[in-house]
């Protein structure tokens, strides 16, 4: 039987309206009514982040939907375990964790992103806070936008990579001229990156920025909504680009051309 969150209690169903980002809230009115099984618990947050699923059941040989839920049911239990914890003194304008950074951390920041990102991830966030910024003049000629995501409890607020604090995500360029020169690529292959490129950026602003999912959970996403086998690929290769992959001589960079080879070989035969 499929599942419908129409079926659910109706305090459940009212923190539903707020999407994936209120996966906590959902499981605290869940826990309300009394629904505290973890595995059905997993179940109502896998399908809260798959609307497009309309309830289908996972197949036993759906290893990613898998996976996923076993994230979901991980980041489950420990939510349910912290709550049984008992609460200390109320005091609120003590901070709730410690952000402070090494030195070595922070400089390996400032080297790899520059001084805006660096300052702004130097600020302890309230939740979980994204902004997308501009990338400093090393990186543009390759990358057109970075986002970043930071959040003081990443094992509630981002399953797909729990213990990450501080997460960015540098998009490649959307132009033509830069697929053509930069991966060789021409005609309708160009065209193919180019509308993916834009495409990815355009989704991951949404997810990201706006409903501040991590970036790991918006590729996830991104990947389970997509019917496109082009652009599923090209998300995929988001996962091995940084400004250390696209230097030359390294060995993510044979990884990310073989990539970029299949997307255009893909593109020339649907042509």
């Amino acid at each position: 039987m499929a599942f419908d969150p129409n079926n659910l209690p109706m305090k459940v169903r009212e923190a539903w309206q707020q999407g994936p980002s209120g996966w906590k809230l959902v499981v605290q009115r869940c826990l309300d009514v009394g629904i505290n099984d973890p595995n059905r618990l997993a179940d109502f947050i896998f399908y809260l982040n798959h609307p497009e699923r309309d309830g289908k059941k996972i197949e036993a040989g759906d290893q990613k939907s898998i996976e996923e839920w076993k994230y979901f049911r991980a980041a489950v239990k420990d939510y349910i375990g912290m709550r049984s914890l008992p609460e200390g003194p109320h005091t609120p304008t003590t901070p709730a964790v410690n952000w402070v950074g090494s030195d070595a951390e922070w400089e390996e920041i400032r080297r790899a992103w520059g001084d805006e990102i660096l300052a702004w991830a130097k600020v302890a966030p309230h939740g979980k806070e994204a902004k997308e910024f501009t990338p400093p003049d090393w990186l543009r000629s390759d990358y057109e936008t970075v986002f970043f995501w930071k959040s003081a409890d990443p094992a509630s607020d981002c399953i797909a990579s729990r213990r990450k604090r501080l997460q960015g995500l540098a998009m490649l360029r959307g132009d033509v001229q830069y697929w053509e020169q930069r991966w060789s690529a021409s005609g309708i292959g160009a065209i193919v990156l180019r509308t993916a490129a834009e495409t990815a950026i355009k989704d991951y602003r949404k997810l990201i920025v706006t409903e501040k999912l991590c970036p790991e959970s918006a590729k996830l996403r991104l990947q389970a909504i997509s019917k496109d086998v082009i652009y599923q690929m090209f998300l995929g290769m988001f996962q091995l680009l940084s400004p250390q992959a696209l230097k030359g001589g390294t060995a993510a960079q044979g990884v990310v051309a073989e990539i970029v080879n299949q997307i255009l070989s893909r593109a020339l035969k649907k042509s």
